[in-house]
């Protein structure tokens, strides 16, 4: 199979009769680690994770291009380099003339939904981005600028009225998710929900509490010669 651009992915999957067109599911994870996966870490217990990889191909030697959120997601959503999409270092604003990969879809007939942490509308914290060029093409909307509180917090839709959630971040987020995929059956979509954890503050919910032993955690021996 020969080697494409984003460019050209984007420009094939337009080019694809209707009945035929992918869905696009992306999801994000803030600071986790390629060596803390069920594939690379078999004491790890994440059966979806290792389900969906079974499903799918591992990317061994990818690599950001910027290890910040904001530059970082800017590239992946735009294609671009952070010094090209103008996104250098966190809490910067996405220029509202940059295309993200929202915009090519839609215009093929895509639904557009993003669930999860935005980060790319400034330093807001949680911050409402308001429907429009903010959003770059994203046309569902359950989300917020910026988090990092994964027990207590609030998403936007439409209007800048927060959402309050009480339950596990993720928890929550996978629900709007499964909501929005279950609405667009008749039509191709792409979705993208960005997870907050295991980004700081280390919150989780009650059940993965439970395959937590108590008392101190040990590091690894090799950990242990390292430090």
């Amino acid at each position: 199979m020969g080697q494409f651009t984003r460019r050209e992915l984007l420009a094939a999957a337009s080019a694809v009769p209707f009945a035929r067109k992918p869905n696009l599911l992306f999801i994000l994870a803030d600071q986790w680690r390629g060596q803390a996966l069920p594939w690379t870490d078999r004491d790890l217990i994440a059966p979806n994770l290792a389900r969906l990889a079974e499903g799918g191909v591992e990317f061994n030697r990818a690599y950001t291009c910027y290890p910040a959120g904001s530059p970082a997601r800017a590239a992946m959503l735009t294609g671009r380099y952070p010094h090209t999409c103008r996104v250098m270092k966190n809490d910067a604003k996405l220029p509202e003339d940059e295309v993200t990969i929202a915009m090519p879809m839609k215009a093929a007939g895509y639904s557009t939904g993003y669930i999860g942490e935005w980060h790319l509308d400034g330093d807001a914290q949680p911050g409402f981005v308001p429907p429009g060029p903010r959003r770059h093409g994203f046309d569902f909307w359950a989300a917020f600028n910026r988090g990092h509180r994964y027990e207590d917090s609030v998403y936007f839709r439409d209007t800048g009225q927060p959402i309050q959630e009480k339950r596990f971040e993720p928890n929550y987020q996978t629900g709007l998710a499964i909501e929005f995929i279950e609405r667009n059956q008749k039509t191709p979509f792409c979705l993208v929900v960005s997870y907050g954890p295991p980004h700081p503050a280390a919150q989780g919910s009650g059940r993965i509490h439970e395959h937590v032993p108590a008392g101190p955690i040990q590091a690894a021996a090799e950990c242990a010669r390292r430090s």
